[in-house]
C-alpha cells in the first residue's frame, strides 16, 4: 500500500504541474496484466487531474494527458536505469498504468519491450560471466516486463544448457525479506565479506526507509562498519538525506525508531 501511495503521489505531483485541460475521461477495462498497484497509479493520476481542471476548457480529450504525464515520467526512469526499482520510481510500474487506461497503447508496449530488452542484455551478460543465478533472474524480470519477447526464448534455453557444476555456483542468492518490519538483521557473513548480497539489502532498506520517512539505529560490530553501512544505503537514495544513528553492538542490525514528521 506505501508503494502505491508513494508512486501514485509522485506522478499526481509532477503530473498536475504541466497539465491544464482536461475535464474528463472515460473508464477502461484493466488488462489482465495491469496489477492492482498500477491501477490505483492511474485511477489516482487521473481523479487529481480531473480535479485541478474543472475550470478549464470543456473539450474532452479522454486519459490523453494524463497518458502523457505517464508516459513521460516513465521514459525518464528508463533513462535512469530505473526499470522496476525503486519502488516510487520506476518505468515499468508508470507503462503498465498507461495500460490501464489506454489498453494496447503503442507507446506503452514498446517501452516493456525496452525493458525486457534491457534485462535480456543483463542476462546474457552474466551468462557470459557464468552466473547462472544472476542470469537466471534477470530473465525472470525480462518475462515479467514483456514475456512474448524475442530473446527470451534463447537465453532459457542457453541457460539450461549450462554444467550442473555452473547452475549450483551459487546456492547463497539473495532472497528479499519482509521488508514490513521495523528491526531487520545483517548477516555477519555477508556484512565480512562485504558482498553483492549485503549490498542489495541495505539498499533494499534504505528504500523503505525513505518511502516510510523513518530515521534509523544502525548496529555494528565498529565504527568502520557503521559507516560503510550507511554510505552503502546512502548510495541507494540519490538526493535524500537518510536520517540515522550508529552505535557498536555484536549482533549487526538495523532497526528503524520513529517517523519523521514534517521533513
Amino acid at each position: 500500500m506505501q508503494r502505491v501511495i508513494m508512486l501514485a503521489l509522485v506522478v499526481i505531483l509532477t503530473g498536475c504541474a504541466a497539465i491544464n485541460s482536461l475535464r474528463s475521461g472515460h473508464s477502461a477495462a484493466s488488462p489482465k496484466t495491469v496489477s492492482a498497484k498500477q491501477a490505483s497509479l492511474a485511477t489516482s493520476t487521473k481523479a487529481k487531474i480531473k480535479s485541478s481542471s474543472t475550470t478549464q476548457s470543456t473539450k474532452q480529450v479522454p486519459h490523453l494527458d494524463t497518458v502523457a504525464v505517464l508516459m513521460m515520467r516513465a521514459e525518464e526512469a528508463y533513462q535512469k536505469n530505473n526499470l522496476m526499482m525503486p519502488l516510487n520510481d520506476n518505468a515499468f510500474d508508470r507503462y503498465q498504468a498507461v495500460l490501464l487506461l489506454r489498453p494496447g497503447h503503442k507507446g506503452a508496449i514498446a517501452g516493456l519491450q525496452k525493458i525486457a530488452q534491457r534485462y535480456c542484455s543483463l542476462a546474457q551478460k552474466a551468462l557470459t560471466q557464468m552466473d547462472a543465478d544472476r542470469s537466471r533472474e534477470m530473465l525472470a524480470r525480462a518475462r515479467q516486463a514483456y514475456q512474448h519477447h524475442e530473446c527470451i526464448g534463447p537465453l532459457a534455453g542457453k541457460i539450461k544448457k549450462l554444467p550442473v557444476s555452473v547452475v549450483s555456483k551459487s546456492k547463497n542468492a539473495y532472497v528479499r525479506p519482509d521488508l514490513s518490519g521495523n528491526d531487520f538483521k545483517l548477516p555477519k557473513a555477508d556484512l565480512s565479506h562485504r558482498n553483492q548480497n549485503i549490498k542489495q539489502l541495505l539498499s533494499d532498506i534504505a528504500q523503505q526507509a525513505k518511502l516510510r520517512s523513518m530515521a534509523f539505529l544502525i548496529v555494528a560490530r565498529d565504527d568502520k562498519e557503521g559507516r560503510w553501512i550507511y554510505n552503502e544505503m546512502r548510495k541507494s537514495v540519490p538526493g535524500y538525506r537518510l536520517r540515522g544513528n550508529i552505535e557498536r553492538g555484536s549482533v549487526p542490525r538495523i532497526s528503524f525508531e520513529r517517523e519523521l514528521i514534517g521533513m
